[in-house]
């Protein structure tokens, strides 16, 4: 639930800013708490410098060979020349090493939130992913994760400049009490009058953050619909949407920039008013140590900017809350969406029972109305009804990908939702309608991340699916680049490398959504002949829109507005039964 920034609510911020803060050092508070010592130490070995010069500074020019360097310790020249060479010695080497933590810091965290994301996507349900906006996820894990990590550096810079700053202050009430008492107070008010700043930012950083979910998703839909947008010439349109995203950013970026420079800038110019101040406070008191005065002075001018580094980066971290929120609320979203499954082994599929099936996307609108039926092992069963029917709703959840509002389907007897997931995928295959290919080999693309499937399972797939020759063909065989979206390729071949990377782990069952209607008409006999092989080792469920199709199945299953009309052998197409004429009529199927 957003935060109403317009409350001024002090409790409610610093509730956001605690809880974002827990996030990303969960886990890592020993080397947050590194970087904070690191820090501390660093600024005392500076500020220690800054004093040691501005008194050997002012000894020099008074012409005295010896110089109080702290308290009532008194040195030479030369010995207070060699301890500020090595106080900056020793503060290069913490430096160098908060730097390699600091960026050790920040791609951990990154590469943390990366991981947590992709995790919490995979083992979402599939119905949770289709529901995605196409290019969410890749904006999430690009650019989202990629603010977390500029949140978490803007985290380590406050928490550098903060402690430099503690450091500086500290060693400055020791060398001159009064004046650095008036900057401490300083900074603590000014930190207090940069609130309002920072709460519009943290608005802007949440415009932000939808602006820049919207443009991606966007993108990705754009970059996907370049044959549809050249085929009805929508360029024109499609890049007036586009600009207009664009804009809408730039607006909304350009108010979040002018916000986080803003910030730095009024407390740089009101901090040196408090400088002034101290020096007037200091001048007041008539106090004869020059050289104290002229070190405190040093010693303040340079918290000031470490003050100025501490308000820029908390400014940067407030706006880069909103996109750790917008990840954290996609990472719950998956989590609780995390994929059911069940703890019964599948070393086989036989029978396959619907029992009043009922399916419905929201309470309103119910898919698929009470189906019962019942497809025995081997058979090959055509599905066929008008678009809108049901059929794909029906396929997803034969193969689990969605669970049934009421009714259940039953595996040799075993609630499809008890059995192991794993299991189930590699006794259970699909090919889709429209190939989808991966970035890599042919080889790849039929064993597709699958580590147990070795070559020789990849060669016998190959001849199954009919394209063991095509790949002969080619002087590369196996190792051809396919191309993500199987440029390569054409549609046929695309559809049999899919179907080869289906059976090649010789699957009970196989689910095809219309397998021949990318082929011409030789590779089409060929696939009915190698599903007509199936018959008896294989169950076959194919969705169907060929009547040529419907030919090689033993039982044709219609369906109609959600409901199951007929289930029965195409041969029974007499006029008394009349099942065949109305598979015909409800698919919109029509004889040749």
């Amino acid at each position: 639930m957003a935060v109403n920034d317009s409350d001024g609510s002090a409790t409610a911020a610093s509730q956001r800013w605690g809880a974002s803060v827990r996030r990303v050092t969960s886990g890592r508070r020993r080397e947050f708490s590194s970087v904070a010592i690191l820090s501390l130490v660093a600024g005392f070995f500076e500020a220690a410098f800054l004093v040691v010069v501005t008194r050997a500074a002012f000894a020099i020019t008074d012409g005295e060979r010896r110089l109080a360097l702290f308290g009532d310790v008194e040195v030479t020249i030369a010995k207070a020349v060699v301890v500020a060479l090595v106080l900056v010695v020793a503060k290069l080497l913490i430096g160098v090493a908060g730097a390699w933590s600091t960026a050790r810091l920040i791609s951990g965290v990154t590469a943390s939130l990366r991981r947590e994301m992709a995790d919490a996507w995979l083992e979402a349900s599939w119905a949770a992913q289709h529901d995605d906006r196409t290019g969410q996820l890749q904006e999430l894990l690009v650019n989202f994760t990629q603010r977390g990590s500029t949140l978490v550096g803007a985290l380590l810079l406050a928490i550098t400049s903060g402690f430099n700053l503690l450091a500086m202050l500290v060693l400055a009430v020791v060398v001159a009490p009064l004046a650095a008492l008036v900057v401490f107070l300083a900074v603590g008010v000014l930190g207090q009058l940069l609130r309002p700043f920072r709460a519009a930012v943290r608005r802007s950083g949440r415009r932000a953050s939808t602006s820049s979910m919207e443009y991606a998703s966007t993108l990705s839909e754009v970059s996907q619909l370049g044959l549809e947008m050249h085929v009805f010439r929508v360029q024109r349109p499609v890049g007036e949407r586009i600009d207009a995203l664009v804009e809408e950013q730039a607006v909304v970026n350009r108010r979040l920039d002018f916000l986080r420079q803003l910030v730095p800038a009024v407390y740089s110019g009101l901090a040196y008013l408090a400088v002034v101040l101290a020096l007037g406070v200091v001048a007041a008191a008539d106090s004869a140590d020059l050289g104290s005065v002229g070190a405190v002075m040093l010693v303040m001018l340079r918290s000031l900017a470490y003050g100025q580094n501490l308000q820029s980066s908390i400014t940067n971290y407030v706006s880069m809350i909103p996109f750790l929120d917008e990840l954290d609320r996609r990472l719950a979203s998956y989590r609780t969406a995390a994929e059911p499954t069940g703890d019964i082994a599948v070393s086989s599929v036989a029978s396959i029972v619907a029992d009043d099936l009922t399916f419905g996307y929201h309470h309103d609108d119910t898919v698929l109305h009470h189906l019962s039926f019942r497809i025995d092992p081997g058979e090959v069963v055509g599905i066929v009804g008008p678009s809108g029917s049901g059929k794909s709703t029906l396929v997803q959840l034969l193969l689990g990908l969605r669970q049934p509002s009421s009714g259940h389907i039953s595996i040799d007897g075993r609630n499809i939702r008890e059995l192991d997931r794993e299991q189930w995928a590699r006794r259970v295959t699909f090919v889709p309608q429209q190939p989808r290919l991966i970035g890599g080999t042919i080889a790849d693309n039929i064993r597709f991340y699958r580590d147990g499937v070795d070559h020789a399972d990849i060669e016998r797939a190959a001849r199954l699916a009919h394209i063991d020759r095509d790949i002969a063909g080619w002087p590369e065989g196996y190792e051809r680049e396919g191309g993500d979206h199987g440029g390569r390729l054409s549609g046929g071949q695309q559809q049999r490398l899919c179907s080869a990377r289906a059976r090649v782990e010789r699957p009970d069952v196989l689910i095809l959504d219309e397998p021949t209607s990318s082929l011409d008409p030789m590779s089409e006999v060929l696939v009915r002949e190698t599903l007509d092989g199936l018959r008896g080792a294989t169950t076959v469920l194919i969705i169907a829109h060929r009547l040529s199709t419907l030919a090689i199945c033993d039982r044709i299953m219609v369906l109609q507005s959600g409901r199951l009309v007929a289930f029965d052998r195409p041969e029974n197409r007499d006029p008394v039964n009349g099942f065949y004429a109305e598979a015909l009529r409800a698919s919109t199927i029509s004889e040749p």
